[in-house]
């Protein structure tokens, strides 16, 4: 097998859309959502996805439930579900609210994705394959199993070559004194850390105003050429270079409409732009194109990402 770009490994589930909802309707009562959508999801589906409109030569690591909805994403996603494991388990799903300010709240059942195991993801990286690659691993907290074998799986594919890049998303249990050791133990190893703004506050404690000093904390726990970049939605995003001077590219405006799979199209985007060694400037205002395109659909259009990224 040829060497591929970007390896997406983490959570493919059902996403079901629905808003916009002013937080939050009173309990018993029954309301009706002026947009909805029913497709394919997942931090790692989202970003794989964007990728493909952008005609990256990529691979998706998941796992797939055995049941409708199961069989479903896997024809949706076509070449690029080849390498899944059939999990017994019911297929994950979450139910997206949005909100008339652009945010979003989400509800997930547990469902398939627990069964992502490192075993099932290790017998498809054979060396000569992942060689020079980029893997984003992504939906921590949704793959337990997979999440606990987080040293070995990036010890492996930095051994052989691959770049390690890490969206943890957010912990349903909030950031706990266990989580911040376990995230903190995971990005000494890691060459990329992709977080969103509340998650960044969420693991260094520090305030939204003080994003600069969050950056530091976390570059202090990466290898040295390590990077992290804290997604700030409407304000686009913001990074240090290797001074520690501060690389901000604001978002253009757009019409949003759907907030949901924002940060792991600022993923892709930005990882597609970084394949093509365009530097951190440039692969950032990519990243944050190819967002505020995805953003500002319903349903959501993934090929207006690949005419956003490349004009």
């Amino acid at each position: 097998m040829a060497p591929i770009e970007i390896i997406t490994i983490g959570n493919v589930n059902l996403d079901i859309i629905l808003g916009p909802q002013a937080p939050w309707p009173t309990p018993g009562t029954e309301v009706l959502m002026q947009n909805s959508e029913l497709r394919e999801g997942g931090a790692a589906g989202n970003t794989a996805l964007a990728l493909r409109a952008l005609g990256c030569d990529q691979r998706l690591l998941s796992t797939m439930g055995e049941d409708f909805f199961g069989q479903w994403l896997r024809t949706r996603f076509g070449d690029l579900a080849a390498d899944w494991t059939a999990s017994a388990r019911v297929t994950s799903f979450s139910v997206g609210i949005t909100h008339p300010d652009g945010e979003r709240t989400f509800f997930s059942n547990r469902g398939h994705v627990e069964d992502l195991a490192a075993a099932d993801v290790l017998s498809h990286l054979a060396p000569e394959t992942i060689r020079g690659a980029t893997a984003l691993i992504t939906g921590s907290f949704l793959t337990p199993r997979l999440t606990e074998s987080y040293p070995a799986l990036f010890e492996h594919l930095r051994t052989n070559g691959a770049r390690v890049a890490l969206d943890t998303g957010w912990p349903p249990n909030g950031w706990t004194p266990e989580i911040k050791r376990n995230a903190r133990d995971w990005i000494t190893r890691v060459d990329l850390l992709l977080l969103n703004e509340v998650e960044l506050c969420g693991l260094t404690g520090c305030d939204s105003d003080k994003l600069e000093t969050g950056l530091q904390m976390l570059r202090e726990h990466m290898p040295a050429s390590g990077q992290a970049i804290v997604k700030l939605g409407p304000r686009g995003a913001m990074t240090l270079d290797d001074n520690l001077h501060v690389i901000h590219t604001p978002a253009p405006p757009v019409q949003v409409v759907d907030t949901i799979g924002a940060g792991d199209c600022f993923n892709a985007g930005f990882l597609w732009a970084q394949a093509r060694s365009r530097d951190t400037r440039e692969a950032m205002e990519i990243g944050v194109k190819v967002a505020s395109s995805a953003i500002s659909t319903s349903p959501r259009d993934y090929s207006a990402i690949a005419a956003a990224a490349c004009p």
